[in-house]
């Protein structure tokens, strides 16, 4: 049970009572175990479990690490040792931190101990105290004003102590800490002192790059071409899905992360506690769909195919193909009906009369059967109106035969009136009549709120118990785990199966191959005649993309790491960087005229992923992230994002076999350089977000005006996406280009050289900033003394050394021809 303010002063008092006869004088030791320890735990409420004693760490040792994690460090003095502290005749509590330090020698080396141990482990609050003369304060700042300078809150003494209780209680108390009390304290007023960004200093940022008329004929083509063509006629569709189809599960061979954490897609999606959920892939290892026939017999009897899978990894695709290809036959014999919910622009309040609505809807459409028509209607209820003549009703049939009608009338009416029940008899009269197993497919659900999945669910559960139908419902793994711990999934027999995504280089090779059909005009479209469109451009640079994808390994490692298993975003950056306006279209068609092939520069796609179709890097248009962003004023924070993520990646104990760690461990890991834990937890936000890391829930953080919200899950580890960040992009020039401008520089004299050509698109300016970039990153590096094994920036410029000198070379031969 938590302690309240009431019984905390209680505590106080009687911790008095006992000790006001005491005659001697304490050391540490005695300060700490007869009065800290109980005034801690009776007085501030810290649970023992919170409580951390004598920690060592760097060959020194702090006698209190409070909090997990660990928010405060409070160090004990002899008690005999006064602290010497400024004439305070109005007894404020608040006092200049700098004057005691200064007034008092011993005090000042009891401070700097204890700022020392808060610096190199990443805690922010500090607290010194010989028994009743406590001072506490701030010891990693967020407004940019160093600890020294700051104000600090003091007691002094048994008196005022049991006089100020309540403001002590408010402040260094659990509850206190972890509101960051102590902080409104002695900062009211404070700004933070975030520097400004480079960007803040342009005169339009980010600036749209307008596209020349070749890029926006590409642009338009690409858009009928990758997509909008595959959904022209059933007959083009099946024959896409038939062409371009790639298995599910098939391991990139280009991912940077191991082949045992991809298998272990979907491992730890539940937490402790929840009952374990048996799957199986949908596909073997040899590309064989695991739909044997005991499973649809067993489906078909009494429980939904659940398709776990997340976004964009192909489950639509792979029902797609289930009907077009692999169980085409099975399709076509079957009673087949798809509810799509992402394709409504809106759905009805009650989800339930929407799908029947939309299942009345294809039986007239596709299958030509009105389901109210007046024959279909006396067909399907033939054995009900049998019954009706044998009633009291039906005697009036010779007697009054116009009554009879309008009752007979009425009687059907009331079936009809009923959607659930004449929808179900409508089915099983067409399933019976035409010997048709009945398929029922609800898809995209996974587009909508948590309530209408779950509601989707149990639909699709009734549908497969009470009509015996085969019903396929895909979801993904955050929605499968929010409904497993409030039991709407554990209150239904399902069966389950998961998706992980096929190659990235063969879907999008595929994909080329089919638009280069379409183009060439060896797949004639009714939809693109009369399109007055330049198709010979375009299959000269579907030509030279497919050609670099299998000329240079560099770019399918790009594609296959940046899109994190979404395959539907790859679809969606390759069709975008057709047309891209930073991408040079006229210099590709024109070597692809001349020389018939040309291998497209890594770095083309990399700038067409980093700033999308702007010339400068934006964060809410871009594929990338920027590593080097901070959000606290700690010049340190440039390199939190890229050692969170290498720690993740980092093979040691702290990482389970699934690849993922704990939460707790990561932050008592980073704080151990230095870093407070809400720098960490506010980094661990951004990055999930932008899918450079992902939880064991699979879950996102909702912002609100404060930034980022919501509880940390349990479990985090790297994704493909940041780990490419860390080892690819973080040391390229094509990367440091676009971040200098979304990165506050801490440093003055980098700020100054850099603005005079911030404007300025010219190689040789932008080779200059990126240099000095680069130069001022090293330098804060070399100066925070952080060293963690599992990364070093020192590596990443390295690494990018040999694209930098590239870049300089191509930036020698522009001045020499000009």
């Amino acid at each position: 049970m938590s302690l309240n303010i009431t019984q905390a002063q209680q505590a106080l008092e009687n911790l008095f009572a006992q000790f006001e006869e005491k005659t001697t004088l304490w050391n540490e030791a005695q300060v700490r175990f007869k009065f800290i320890d109980r005034f801690l735990k009776d007085c501030l409420g810290w649970p023992i479990e919170e409580i951390q004693v004598e920690e060592f760490e760097d060959g020194k040792f702090s006698d209190y690490e409070l909090g997990k994690p660990r928010s405060v460090i409070w160090e004990a003095k002899k008690e005999g040792a006064y602290f010497s502290l400024p004439v305070n005749p109005q007894k404020n509590l608040i006092q200049d931190l700098q004057s005691i330090f200064t007034l008092d020698k011993y005090c000042q080396k009891a401070i700097k101990q204890v700022l020392s141990y808060c610096n190199k482990r990443g805690v922010q609050f500090a607290v010194i105290c010989n028994g009743t003369q406590i001072i506490a304060f701030i010891a990693n700042r967020v407004d940019g004003v160093p600890p020294i300078n700051g104000n600090a809150f003091v007691i002094n003494g048994h008196e005022q102590l049991k006089r100020s209780f309540p403001i002590v209680w408010q402040n260094l108390s659990r509850d206190g800490i972890y509101e960051k009390t102590l902080i409104n304290t002695l900062v009211i007023g404070n700004d933070r002192a975030i520097p400004p960004k480079p960007s803040s200093k342009l005169t339009k940022y980010p600036a749209y790059r307008y596209k020349s008329d070749i890029q926006q004929d590409l642009a338009t083509l690409s858009e009928l071409l990758i997509e909008d063509i595959i959904l022209s006629t059933k007959e083009i569709e099946r024959q896409f899905y038939e062409e371009c189809y790639c298995p599910a599960g098939a391991l990139s061979r280009d991912a940077l992360l191991s082949k045992s954490i991809l298998q272990a897609r979907y491992a730890l999606l539940f937490k402790d506690g929840l009952e374990p959920t048996p799957t199986a892939p949908i596909t073997n290892k040899k590309g064989d769909i695991s739909l044997t026939q005991e499973v649809i017999t067993e489906a078909i009897a009494k429980r939904p195919i659940v398709l776990l899978g997340d976004v964009g990894v192909g489950k639509t695709s792979f029902l797609k193909y289930l009907q077009y290809v692999s169980a085409a036959e099975e399709f076509s014999k079957s009673l087949y009906i798809y509810i799509d919910l992402g394709s409504q622009a809106s759905l009805e309040a009650n989800l339930k009369n929407f799908i029947l609505a939309e299942i009345r809807n294809q039986l007239l459409d596709v299958y030509n059967i009105d389901v109210n028509k007046a024959d279909f209607v006396r067909g399907i209820y033939n054995l009900d109106l049998l019954q009706f003549d044998n009633s009291l009703d039906g005697e009036l049939k010779t007697s009054r035969p116009e009554l009879y009608e309008e009752r007979k009338r009425a009687f059907l009416d009331k079936k009809i009136q009923d959607p659930v029940g004449h929808i179900k008899k409508s089915i099983e009269h067409i399933s019976k009549g035409q010997k048709r197993q009945v398929l029922i497919v609800i898809d995209n659900a996974d587009q909508r709120t948590i309530e209408i999945q779950q509601d989707a669910f149990i639909t699709a559960n009734e549908f497969s118990k009470n009509w015996r139908a085969l019903v396929f419902i895909p979801i993904r793994p955050q929605t499968f785990h929010h409904s497993k711990e409030a039991g709407t999934f554990s209150a239904y027999p399902h069966k389950l199966f998961t998706i992980s995504p096929p190659r990235p280089d063969l879907v999008v090779k595929k994909r080329l191959d089919f638009a280069l059909k379409v183009t060439e005009g060896k797949l004639p479209i009714e939809k693109l005649e009369g399109v007055n469109l330049n198709f010979q451009t375009m299959a000269l640079f579907l030509k030279a993309v497919k050609f670099s994808l299998e000329q240079n390994r560099e770019i399918t490692e790009l594609l296959s790491n940046i899109s994190g298993g979404n395959i539907r975003s790859i679809i969606e950056f390759v069709k975008k960087f057709i047309g891209n306006p930073n991408v040079n279209a006229q210099k590709i068609v024109g070597i692809m005229e001349s020389q018939s092939s040309y291998l497209i520069p890594l770095h083309e796609f990399s700038k067409a992923a980093i700033l999308g179709e702007y010339s400068h890097y934006s964060n809410e248009t871009s594929l990338a992230f920027n590593l080097f962003q901070t959000g606290f004023p700690d010049k340190n924070e440039h390199f939190l994002n890229s050692i969170i993520i290498s720690f993740l990646n980092w093979e040691g104990p702290h990482r389970i076999k699934e690849g993922f760690v704990p939460g707790t461990a990561i932050i008592d890991e980073i704080q151990s350089y230095g870093f407070m834990p809400q720098q960490i937890q506010e980094s661990l936000r951004k990055l999930t977000n932008k899918k450079l890391v992902e939880t064991s829930e699979r879950i996102t953080f909702k912002e609100d005006i404060c930034g980022l919200i919501g509880d940390l899950p349990e479990y985090f580890r790297a994704t493909t996406s940041g780990l490419y960040h860390v080892l690819r992009w973080s040391g390229q020039f094509v990367y440091l280009d676009a971040m200098v401008f979304d990165t506050p520089i801490y440093d003055k004299k980098t700020m100054d050289y850099i603005l005079p050509k911030l404007e300025s698109f010219e190689l040789n300016d932008r080779l200059d900033r990126v240099k000095a970039f680069r130069s001022y990153l090293t330098k804060i590096w070399n100066e925070s003394h952080i060293r963690p094994s599992y990364y070093n920036w020192l590596d990443c410029v390295t690494l990018g050394e040999e694209n930098i000198k590239i870049i300089e070379k191509i930036s020698i031969r522009f001045n020499d021809q000009n």
